[in-house]
C-alpha cells in the first residue's frame, strides 16, 4: 500500500457510511474532511487544498453532478471518484461527461476504493512531477526548483506562481485554482496578494516578449 498523508474530502450525506469510510481511511494515514451538503462541498473545494475528493451523487442543496460540473468549470484537475447508488449507465456516463476520474457503486468495497484512490494519487503526483521546472523566458532563465529568475532569487510563492503559469503556457489558469493551490483559500486578502505578485512578475518580465494576461473575473494566461 502507498504510504500517504494526502488530504481527502469525503462528501456523502449517508452519515453511517461516511463515518466508516473516513475512519478506515484515517487508519491508512489519510487526512480526511467530511461534508454532506452539496453547496458546502463546493465551498470546501474552493477554500481548501485537497489531493482527492470522494463525491457522492446524492447530496443536499446541490447534487454531486452539479458540484462536479462547477469544480471542473473552474479549471480544477482535482482527482474525483464518484460514489453512487445507481447502476444506471446514463448516470455513470453523465458523471464521466462532467469530469469524474472514476466511480464506485454502493455498497462500497473500501479496500478496492483505497486502491483506486492510490492509483489516482500516483497519477496526479507523476503528472506534476514530470512537468518541466525550467524555462527560457525570452532570454531570461527561470529555474522553478532553485526559485531564481535570471539569477535573481524569487520569494517562494512568487516563484511557485510563475512556475504554475509557465507550466500552463498559453492556457487560462483559473484564479481560484491559483489561490487554492498557493494560498489554500480564495479570500479577499489572498486575491489582493495574488494581484501584487502578478504585477511584480510583469515588472520583472517587462523587457521581454513574455506577457501575463488578465482575464477579468477568470484568471491569468502567460504567453510569449
Amino acid at each position: 500500500m502507498l504510504k500517504t498523508t494526502s488530504k481527502i474530502l469525503l462528501c456523502d450525506e449517508d452519515v453511517s457510511l461516511a463515518t466508516v469510510v473516513a475512519d478506515f481511511l484515517r487508519t491508512k494515514g489519510y487526512d480526511v474532511d467530511r461534508e454532506s451538503d452539496g453547496q458546502e462541498t463546493l465551498n470546501s473545494l474552493c477554500q481548501t487544498h485537497y489531493d482527492l475528493c470522494l463525491l457522492s451523487l446524492d447530496l443536499r442543496t446541490k447534487s454531486g453532478i452539479e458540484v462536479l460540473e462547477e469544480i471542473r468549470q473552474m479549471g480544477s484537475t482535482l482527482p474525483i471518484i464518484v460514489l453512487t447508488n445507481s447502476t444506471n449507465m446514463e448516470v455513470i456516463l453523465s458523471a464521466y461527461e462532467q469530469g469524474c476520474d472514476d466511480y464506485m457503486t454502493k455498497p462500497l468495497s473500501i479496500e478496492l476504493l483505497v486502491y483506486k484512490m492510490e492509483a489516482l494519487l500516483r497519477r496526479s503526483r507523476n503528472y506534476w512531477e514530470n512537468k518541466p521546472k525550467t524555462f527560457d523566458l525570452d532570454g531570461l532563465f527561470f529555474d522553478g526548483i532553485e526559485q531564481k529568475l535570471d539569477g535573481q532569487h524569487l520569494p517562494s510563492r512568487e516563484s511557485d506562481l510563475l512556475l504554475l503559469l509557465c507550466q500552463n503556457k498559453d492556457e487560462l489558469v483559473d484564479k481560484h485554482l491559483i489561490l487554492r493551490s498557493l494560498w489554500n483559500n480564495d479570500d479577499v486578502f489572498a486575491s489582493r496578494s495574488l494581484r501584487v505578485y502578478i504585477n511584480h512578475l510583469r515588472k520583472l518580465l517587462v523587457q521581454t516578449s513574455v506577457h501575463i494576461q488578465s482575464v477579468r473575473g477568470k484568471g491569468y494566461k502567460l504567453t510569449y
